[in-house]
């Protein structure tokens, strides 16, 4: 304590009394000293960063749809091609029973059509006929449940969703289209 100022005996003081080494390696901060002068300070910071352009899309609805059901907001992260709504269409669910009874029917005849081939008592063309139509109302079919597959909004790309205004029962002429 020889050669101690009356302030470094205090600042001793008030310290609380440990092992040598052990609180005080623990808390160590390396500081450099030099010489004080009159200059300009000078830093430098380096970092990598990936930008991207900002990509918005604005996805049509037609007339008719209805938002069934909306699973991504404003905010939300999406990958690309991750579901973000689900719509009806009333007009494309008639389409839909419409084409399905015509599918049935067209396939009871053709077995019955069948049956009464292998008897002979309806000619060939008829049944052929029936074949042909029978195949074309599940193409039709088929084709309507295309357009309902497609009553899903998805993600074109990964990204975040600036903006969406989807409300469940919604009609909407376009989506995505900012007021």
């Amino acid at each position: 304590n020889k050669g101690k100022t009356a302030e470094h005996k205090e600042a001793d003081a008030a310290q609380p009394q440990q092992q040598p080494g052990a609180q005080i390696e623990k808390n160590r901060v390396p500081v450099r000293v030099g010489k004080v002068a009159r200059r300009a300070i000078r830093s430098s910071y380096r970092s990598t960063v990936l930008l991207e352009p900002s990509r918005d899309v604005v996805l049509p609805l037609n007339a008719g749809e209805v938002v069934a059901e909306t699973l991504k907001g404003a905010g939300d992260i999406v990958k690309e091609n991750e579901l973000i709504a689900r719509l009806v269409s009333a007009e494309l669910q008639l389409q839909l029973q419409e084409a399905e009874l015509a599918v049935h029917d067209l396939n009871r005849q053709f077995k019955t059509s069948a049956e009464l081939l292998k008897n002979r008592h309806v000619p060939q063309e008829s049944h052929d006929e029936l074949a042909n139509k029978s195949q074309s109302a599940r193409i039709a079919l088929d084709k309507i449940r295309l357009k309902m597959s497609q009553l899903q909004i998805r993600a074109p790309f990964a990204g975040v969703i600036a903006y969406n205004d989807l409300k469940k029962g919604a009609l909407r002429a376009t989506y995505g289209e900012r007021p």
